[in-house]
């Protein structure tokens, strides 16, 4: 079962809270907390647009109107005489394989997290490990 996302996360809001409790004791300081706030904006908004993308599907008409398309096309290709058999049934079948395909593909990317063509986790992945595992002062490297 896929569970909707919450925005601002969690984490979001334990960087923003972060955020708000910078200290500035020196001049410096004031110079990089625009760059540091700017910085948690952007991320807000690729999150914001992430679970939009997640939950933004096809309208209901247009995917009534490929199934329509669809059925037309393999009913006119049922229709075509031919002289043989085994013609009309291999083109028949052909013809389903097509319209069959054609549906698991548009469903498989109405849903950008699921299914085989999705969004890869890979980079966020990384990105969250590097984080919980960063330790200021030593050299961390990436994994």
């Amino acid at each position: 079962m896929m569970t909707r996302s919450v925005h601002p996360s969690v984490e979001l809001t334990r960087v923003h809270a972060i955020l708000d409790e910078v200290k500035f004791n020196d001049k410096r300081d004031g110079v990089i907390f625009p760059l540091l706030a700017q910085a948690f904006e952007e991320l807000s908004d690729v999150r914001s647009e992430r679970i939009e993308a997640g939950v933004t599907r096809l309208p209901g008409l247009l995917k009534r109107f490929f199934a329509f398309l669809s059925l037309l096309l393999f009913v006119s290709f049922s229709l075509i005489g031919f002289v043989s058999v085994y013609l009309y049934l291999f083109t028949l079948v052909m013809g389903g394989i097509v319209v069959a395909f054609a549906f698991f593909i548009a469903n498989d990317l109405d849903n950008p997290f699921d299914g085989e063509w999705n969004v890869d986790f890979t980079a966020i992945e990384q990105a969250r490990k590097y984080v919980e595992t960063f330790e200021h002062g030593k050299e961390n490297k990436l994994v």
